[in-house]
């Protein structure tokens, strides 16, 4: 956050965040927020934010994943994730989302 001065009488402030959307390919470090597995130099996909929390759930494509689940989505802070620029992935919905489009222009 920062504080400008803008007018003699007045101030503004300044607040210094990015939400990262959907599909956009980042580099973690360190342990997910409920410390459940060091995914430390991997990279993900941001597969969703949540306000209410300021979590991002981050998609793992090629690790199993916790529990018996078939894809791997772990919460992270945004400190924790740099993004890489330019690179855009597919979130871990998208392809099952995909499937069901073609499925019903074929049935068509």
């Amino acid at each position: 956050m920062s504080i400008k001065k803008t007018h003699p009488y007045s101030t503004q402030l300044e607040f210094d965040f990015s939400i990262l959307s959907n599909g956009t390919k980042v580099i973690v470090t360190g342990y997910d927020v409920y410390n459940l597995q060091d995914m430390s130099r991997q990279t993900g996909i941001i597969d969703g934010y949540s306000r209410q929390y300021g979590y991002y759930s981050v998609y793992f494509k090629n690790f199993p994943g916790l529990f018996g689940a078939k894809k791997l989505i772990l919460y992270y802070c945004r400190e924790q994730l740099q993004p890489i620029p330019g690179a855009k992935g597919r979130c871990s919905w998208q392809s099952a989302v995909e499937r069901e489009i073609k499925k019903s222009r074929k049935s068509k």
